[in-house]
């Protein structure tokens, strides 16, 4: 829904997730499931669940605001509702988003502000239809580079146990290939569409300008190819690094690359898209390795 308005305003932007509140929400449970009767459980339940939702809802309008406010939209913070008592009162109004008076996303029990959000496109950041400019992704690559490489999985270094563990399977690898072929190929994938639920899809970054697509819906994947890992001769050195943090043995996953049609701001484009992937645990951290309209 944040998308939609965004682009009828003219910011091509994704939304952002705020933090979800577990930790809140398991602390009402508990004491509502402790609770010695139906009415002391309602009770419990309903004035903090109240507070946890709207809380959450305020914390993803601030980090969605601060998200904009970085990729050059000029954001305003709202705060309404507030009679409920005298900082309420005090905070509340409409503000820049650098320019916001401390603690304005607080809240307390029984609260009634509503905390919104409203952004302006500024020329030389954020272009026509919310397509970032030349100059902005020029300014910006090189930041969204770093951060990419600082967040993606870094090279293994193998115990003596691991090497010869990582050795037998690519010579059980070569074995299955014949020692010819660098990898497999593998069925195109299908992207459905959406019907009533949203369709399952994927997020895919642009290394050069940090921004997140999704593929067109209906469209596939093809000449998918398995180029390091379980099915090639090639070792994948992040093996060890998806397992302990999705599971599955490292012997199992595979770094993958296909052509694919990215959704890119309402255009179809082509381009070369690499990802992680295990049979059971899914496929993660998709980008694009380059847009084949391109060259």
């Amino acid at each position: 829904m944040q998308e939609s308005l965004d682009r009828k305003a003219g910011i091509g932007l994704r939304s952002v997730k705020a933090e979800y509140p577990a930790e809140r929400i398991n602390t009402v449970i508990n004491a509502a499931a402790n609770a010695e009767s139906t009415e002391q459980a309602v009770r419990r339940m309903g004035s903090p669940t109240e507070n946890i939702t709207v809380s959450f809802h305020n914390d993803y309008v601030k980090a969605n605001a601060e998200y904009r406010d970085k990729a050059g939209v000029k954001c305003y913070i709202e705060r309404t509702g507030s009679n409920c008592c005298p900082w309420c009162s005090a905070v509340a109004g409409k503000y820049e988003i650098k320019d916001q008076p401390e603690g304005i996303f607080r809240r307390h029990d029984n609260c009634d502000c509503v905390i919104v959000y409203d952004g302006k496109v500024l020329r030389g950041n954020v272009g026509e239809n919310g397509r970032r400019t030349k100059t902005w992704a020029e300014d910006k690559s090189r930041a969204a580079r770093i951060e990419y490489a600082n967040s993606a999985p870094k090279p293994v270094k193998y115990t003596p146990e691991q090497a010869r563990a990582l050795e037998s399977n690519i010579l059980a690898q070569n074995a299955l290939t014949n020692g010819r072929e660098r990898g497999i190929m593998l069925p195109d994938i299908i992207i459905g569409r959406s019907v009533g639920a949203r369709a399952h899809n994927y997020d895919i970054m642009d290394l050069v300008t940090g921004e997140h697509f999704t593929l067109v819906e209906g469209s596939r994947l093809q000449n998918v190819e398995v180029f390091a890992g379980k099915g090639s001769n090639k070792p994948y050195r992040n093996a060890y690094k998806y397992a302990e943090k999705f599971g599955g043995e490292p012997s199992d996953w595979q770094h993958v690359k296909g052509n694919g049609y990215v959704d890119y701001y309402g255009e179809e484009r082509q381009a070369e898209l690499h990802w992680s992937q295990c049979e059971g645990y899914g496929k993660h951290d998709f980008f694009v390795k380059r847009w084949l309209d391109e060259g």
